[in-house]
């Protein structure tokens, strides 16, 4: 439910943004969104961010094609969640938790955290992790 909810206020700021002329937001904001749907399984018929496109190639089974896609585009939390989850390897998926924390993203390190408790990770080495970072804020 909060997640839907968020995607919902991405939308607003999106309205917003683009009523002001912050464009860049504009875009960036509309990446998120289609992260998130993507990840929620809304049909999205025009993809044309790179992350999003080998997102969708890696959630429909053809991670091969996502990785290559990932490969050509700079290290990020996002892209190393997505290597997380094509590849099963949860060295991935700490070095994205880790960045996203990092930028305070809270949202989208949930993703993150549910991907690594699915690989096996337990609570105590999560909040571990986390702290360490929450307390440098």
């Amino acid at each position: 439910m909060k997640k839907i909810r968020a995607i919902r206020y991405f939308e607003k700021s999106i309205e917003i943004y683009k009523e002001i002329g912050l464009d860049f937001a504009v875009k960036w904001m509309r990446q998120k969104v289609d992260f998130i749907s993507i990840l929620r399984g809304k049909k999205i018929d025009f993809i044309q961010d790179d992350h999003n496109i080998a997102l969708k190639y890696i959630l429909n089974g053809q991670k091969e094609i996502g990785l290559k896609i990932i490969d050509k585009l700079d290290p990020t939390p996002e892209t190393l969640y997505m290597k997380g989850i094509a590849t099963d390897d949860s060295k991935y998926l700490w070095e994205s938790l880790e960045g996203y924390m990092k930028h305070g993203d809270r949202l989208y390190g949930l993703y993150t955290i549910q991907e690594l408790k699915r690989l096996g990770a337990e609570s105590e080495q999560i909040s571990m992790k986390e702290k360490p970072v929450m307390d440098s804020l």
